[in-house]
């Protein structure tokens, strides 16, 4: 296994995961949050963390060819095609319900815009490692500006998470509790 190139993509995500440990530390120190609202954070920068590692040793790669390989031993392979637009499907439908119920359910609350965008960043790298062709030439073969667009949305998607984090205002006072000012 070796170290991709993925660099720039890692870097949002490891400036997402600092921008939601900023925003926990800040919850923390205020006791704004419930106890359980204000370990969502911590909960989003461990993830953004553990993404932006699998990131960079390529592990969906690797996971992708061995289900390959699996669908090949087992006879499936030659129906792969239905099996992942039917998973696709399934996956698109949950996000919907999810997305509908994070905007009905999490209004008001500090973390809504993050898990909103942590879901939906979930489920593009879900259909992402479905890779049906289809969606594949897409993401792949379409560009803005020289960058493709699995990789514009895969950063956007990881960002979003952390400008919720500095949307939920814990970042500013989180950042002033660490520079030793006293928030307002």
């Amino acid at each position: 296994m070796s170290i991709g190139s993925d660099w720039p993509i890692s870097g949002a995500y490891l400036l997402s995961a600092t921008l939601c440990v900023v925003a926990w530390v800040a919850a923390a120190r205020r006791e704004e949050l419930t106890a359980p609202g204000r370990y969502v954070w911590l909960l989003f920068a461990l993830g953004l963390a553990a993404i932006a590692t699998l990131q960079l040793f390529d592990v969906q790669q690797l996971v992708a060819d061995k289900g390959r390989g699996a669908a090949r031993s087992e006879g499936l392979y030659v129906i792969r095609r239905d099996i992942q637009a039917a998973i696709i499907v399934i996956v698109v439908l949950g996000l919907g319900v999810m997305v509908a119920y994070g905007a009905l359910v999490l209004r008001g609350r500090s973390y809504g815009l993050s898990l909103v965008a942590a879901v939906l960043l979930g489920g593009f790298l879900t259909v992402r490692a479905i890779s049906l062709h289809q969606i594949d030439s897409l993401l792949y073969g379409q560009t803005v500006a020289g960058v493709a667009w699995n990789d514009l949305l895969e950063s956007a998607l990881a960002l979003f998470v952390g400008l919720g984090a500095v949307h939920s205002q814990g970042v500013r006072s989180g950042l002033q509790t660490l520079l030793g000012r006293t928030p307002r």
